[in-house]
């Protein structure tokens, strides 16, 4: 606020998106004449063509548009982990975990834990010197979720537990137990 004085940027934006659709509407047209012939022979020949909206030319395959969205931000992580030598397994049993969390039909909650428990193994996996202590303790807490769904108990689940989960679940257990010494 200056001198008293408060610009309101809400009001602003809405007004400005008010006149860009009357705009859109009732397009502004301007006469250009050009008196000059040396001029007119310079101009090309071209046509203009206004467009009120996005336009893709040729193939938009994989393109991302944001359209009428002042605060786009965009970030893309090319960034390559080395596994440390030795956790190569467990890290790809890791990621399969991963992969089929979303199908176990886990409560929200227990699957935040099971995500946060597999992303510090993978954390640990791709350290220098990884922690075996907490690798070992994450790994507990992923077969301590896993084991009721291989028994078929429903406790932390959003529905029955079915009988490919629970086989999927039981040979989970038996993938990670190799990992804990």
């Amino acid at each position: 606020m200056v001198n008293g004085f408060e610009i309101n940027k809400r009001g602003i934006e809405e007004m400005s998106k008010a006149l860009e659709r009357e705009f859109a509407k009732h397009p502004v047209r301007v006469p250009v004449q050009v008196t000059d012939e040396k001029v007119l022979e310079a101009l090309p020949q071209t046509n203009v063509h206004n467009y009120h909206g996005p336009v893709i030319h040729g193939d938009a395959n994989g393109a991302q548009l944001a359209w009428g969205n002042a605060t786009v931000s965009q970030r893309q992580d090319n960034t390559t982990e080395t596994i440390a030598p030795g956790y190569e397994r467990l890290t790809e049993a890791i990621v399969a975990l991963m992969q089929k969390l979303p199908d176990l039909g886990l409560d929200a909650d227990i699957r935040a834990d099971a995500e946060d428990s597999a992303k510090e193994i993978l954390t640990e996996t791709t350290a220098d010197e990884p922690n075996t202590r907490s690798i070992r303790r994450a790994l507990h807490v992923l077969k301590g979720i896993l084991a009721p769904l291989s028994a078929g108990i429903t406790a932390g689940v959003e529905a029955a537990v079915r009988p490919e989960v629970q086989e999927w679940a039981a040979k989970a257990i038996g993938e990670l137990g190799q990992f804990v010494a």
